[in-house]
């Protein structure tokens, strides 16, 4: 009797453990996504000495138990940056995005505007998504004069 009983035990928790776990919560680790160009990639240095892979590792020492993940890509302007942006919310869900893009719009002489409006609505997306944003400030070298780079500062 006492065996018949245990064996039922047993396949009852053998159906029910799986459908316990899969309806469970998730235990997530709080991510950041970087959102950036060659500078958040580390292009022309060594990955770990970028600044992402060095702020996973300054978290990590201060026991924060975020994960910083880089969906940056060379050459990335704010356009191609908006048209990513909704998938890699949705894959990672982030807490944090860190927005460093607008440099190649710049030496590219983009139309300052559509740069603007471009970060805007990544801004908003990402706020949407209940991510807090932190855009970061870039600077273009004056080849494209003194009005354009000065326009770009200003924005």
């Amino acid at each position: 009797m006492a065996i018949d009983m245990v064996r039922s035990v047993l396949i009852f928790l053998i159906f029910l453990c799986p459908l316990v776990l899969h309806a469970a919560p998730k235990i997530l680790v709080p991510k950041i996504l970087v959102m950036g160009d060659s500078l958040s990639v580390a292009y022309g240095v060594d990955l770990p000495k970028g600044w992402p892979a060095l702020l996973q590792v300054q978290l990590q020492q201060q026991e924060f138990t975020y994960e910083v993940v880089n969906a940056s890509i060379s050459g990335e302007t704010t356009a191609g940056g908006l048209r990513r942006l909704p998938a890699a919310l949705e894959r990672y869900q982030p807490q944090w995005m860190l927005l460093e893009l607008g440099a190649n719009d710049g030496l590219r002489g983009q139309p300052l505007d559509q740069m603007q409006a471009n970060l805007e609505k990544m801004i908003a997306l990402a706020q949407s998504a209940g991510a807090k944003v932190v855009l970061f400030e870039m600077r273009i070298p004056p080849n494209y004069g003194q009005r354009y780079t000065e326009s770009f500062q200003q924005r």
